[in-house]
C-alpha cells in the first residue's frame, strides 16, 4: 500500500511541476471510492491536461479560463474533447454538469487520457536545455512577453449565421497575413543581429565545436544575473526529469492500482441499465442542421415501416402460392420457359444475320487484260453474262478488290457473331438457373441435355 501511495504522490508531483494545479494524493484515493470531494479537482485537472494536449503548453490562459468559464461550460468542453479523442464511456458522458458526483469516472478518464495521449512523454520533450538554442529564452523584468488574452469562443463556440462566420474568417485571415509579414521581418532582423554577434566574437569560443560565441552566451557574459537564472532553470529541469524517470519505474504500480479501481466499478455498476440510454453527442451543430437530421430520421422510419408491410405481404403471398402449385405445373412452367428462351435465341441469331448481310457490300470482281484485245466471235451464243471490257495497258476501271482480304473480313464478322450468340446463350442460361433456384423443388435441365 505504501508503494501505491508513493507512486500516486510522484504522479501528482510530476503533473504539478509541469504546470497543472496541485492535486493531492488523497484526492486520488477518494476518487477510487467515489467520494464527491474529489470531483471538482479532477474536472479541473482534466481540463488542464486537455488544453496541454491541444496547445502543448499550460499557461495563464488556462488559469483565466477556469476563472471565467462556468462549471457547465467547463464540463461540456471536457466531455467534448474526450469524445473527440475516442473516449466513449457512457457513464462519463452522463456525468452531471454541476460537478457533484462521479469522481471514480473522472479518475478512469484521467488514466485513459494519460495513456492515450502519452502526457508524461510530452512533458519530457518540453524539458530542453535553453543553452542549445541560439536565442535569449529568459524573460527579464525589462523585457516581458505580452500576457495572452483569454477568448471564451475557443472553448464554447457561439451560434452565428454563415455570413457572420465568413466575415469572421476574413478578419482572421487578414490578421494572420499581417502577423506572418511581421514574423518574416523579425526573422530577417534576428538573422542580421546574430550574424553581427558571431562576427564580433569570432576567435573567442567557449566550446570546441564553435569558433564564436552564441547570442545566449554573449548575453549571459554581459548579464551575470541571467546566468544565475539559467542555472536555476536547468536545476529545475533536471529535477523534473529525475521525477519523471522515477515515475517510469513506479508506473506499473499505478496501473495495477487502476485495475482495482475498475474492478470496484464493475462490481458496483448495475448490469441491466447499461443499454437503457444512448451516448450523448457533444458537437457544435446549428439548430437547422439538427432539425434536418430529425426530419430525415422520421422519413427513414416511415419508409422502413412502409416497406416492412410490403415485404410481409410478399412473404404471405409466396407461402400461399408455393403451397398451391403442383409439381406438374412447375415442370410445365420450366418447359415453357425453355421453349421461350430457345425461340428468342433463334430470332436473335436470325436478326443479327440479316442485319449483317444488309450492311455488307456486294463483292465485285474486276478483270484486267494486259495483252491484245479479244475479238468477239459471231458464233458465240449470247448469254446473261457480265460484259468484259477490253482494257489497254495503263488504263483502269475503278479499284480492284482483293478476294482474300474480303474473305478474311467476312470470317472475322462471322466469329464476332458466334461470340455474341455464345454470350447471349450464357446470359439466358444464367437467368434460367436463377429462376430455377427461386422455385423450390425444381431442377433446371439445359436444352442441350434434352436432345
Amino acid at each position: 500500500m505504501s508503494q501505491v501511495r508513493e507512486a500516486i504522490t510522484l504522479l501528482s508531483q510530476v503533473l504539478h511541476e509541469n504546470g497543472t494545479a496541485l492535486v493531492k494524493p488523497e484526492t486520488f484515493r477518494q476518487a477510487k471510492f467515489n467520494n464527491n470531494e474529489a470531483v471538482e479537482p479532477l474536472w479541473e485537472l482534466l481540463f488542464e491536461l486537455l488544453y496541454f494536449c491541444e496547445y502543448h503548453a499550460i499557461d495563464e490562459v488556462v488559469v483565466k479560463a477556469k476563472a471565467q468559464l462556468t462549471t457547465e461550460e467547463l464540463a461540456v468542453y471536457v466531455k467534448q474533447e474526450m469524445q473527440k479523442r475516442g473516449f466513449l464511456s457512457r457513464d462519463f458522458l452522463h456525468l452531471p454538469l454541476d460537478m457533484n458526483t462521479g469522481s471514480r469516472e473522472l479518475l478512469l478518464a484521467l488514466a485513459w487520457l494519460l495513456c492515450k495521449e502519452s502526457v508524461i512523454e510530452k512533458f519530457m520533450l518540453k524539458c530542453t536545455s535553453p543553452l542549445d538554442e541560439d536565442k535569449i529564452a529568459v524573460q527579464t523584468e525589462e523585457c516581458e512577453s505580452p500576457t495572452p488574452k483569454f477568448d471564451k469562443s475557443v472553448f464554447m463556440s457561439k451560434k452565428m449565421s454563415p455570413s457572420q462566420r465568413v466575415q469572421q474568417l476574413q478578419v482572421l485571415n487578414g490578421k494572420l497575413r499581417l502577423s506572418l509579414r511581421r514574423i518574416h521581418g523579425l526573422q530577417l532582423e534576428n538573422s542580421s543581429l546574430q550574424h553581427r554577434v558571431h562576427t564580433s566574437t569570432c576567435g573567442v569560443p567557449l566550446s570546441p565545436d564553435k569558433g564564436h560565441l552564441s547570442v545566449m552566451e554573449t548575453y549571459m557574459i554581459r548579464h551575470p544575473e541571467v546566468a544565475k537564472r539559467v542555472l536555476e532553470l536547468l536545476e529545475q529541469d533536471n529535477l523534473r526529469l529525475q521525477h519523471m524517470l522515477a515515475w517510469r519505474q513506479d508506473e506499473p504500480i499505478f496501473w495495477k492500482w487502476m485495475e482495482s479501481v475498475l474492478e470496484i466499478k464493475m462490481k458496483e455498476a448495475p448490469s441491466a441499465d447499461l443499454e437503457d440510454y444512448g451516448i450523448p453527442l457533444y458537437f457544435n451543430l446549428d439548430p437547422d442542421t439538427v432539425e434536418k437530421m430529425d426530419d430525415a430520421r422520421s422519413q427513414l422510419e416511415e419508409a422502413i415501416f412502409k416497406y416492412e408491410t410490403i415485404i410481409e405481404q410478399i412473404e404471405e403471398l409466396w407461402e400461399t402460392r408455393r403451397s398451391a402449385i403442383t409439381q406438374q405445373e412447375l415442370d410445365n412452367l420450366l418447359v415453357s420457359i425453355n421453349m421461350e428462351i430457345s425461340l428468342q435465341r433463334a430470332n436473335l441469331m436470325l436478326d443479327n444475320t440479316e442485319n449483317m448481310l444488309n450492311r455488307l457490300p456486294s463483292p465485285r470482281c474486276h478483270f484486267q487484260y494486259m495483252g491484245q484485245p479479244v475479238k468477239k466471235s459471231d458464233s458465240t451464243p449470247s448469254r446473261n453474262l457480265p460484259s468484259l471490257q477490253t482494257l489497254s495497258p495503263g488504263s483502269s476501271m475503278g479499284h480492284p478488290v482483293d478476294i482474300e482480304s474480303e474473305i478474311e473480313r467476312l470470317e472475322q464478322q462471322l466469329d464476332t457473331l458466334e461470340n455474341r450468340v455464345h454470350r447471349t446463350q450464357d446470359i439466358y442460361h444464367h437467368r434460367l438457373e436463377n429462376l430455377a433456384t427461386e422455385i423450390p423443388d425444381s431442377i433446371c435441365i439445359q436444352q442441350t441435355l434434352c436432345r
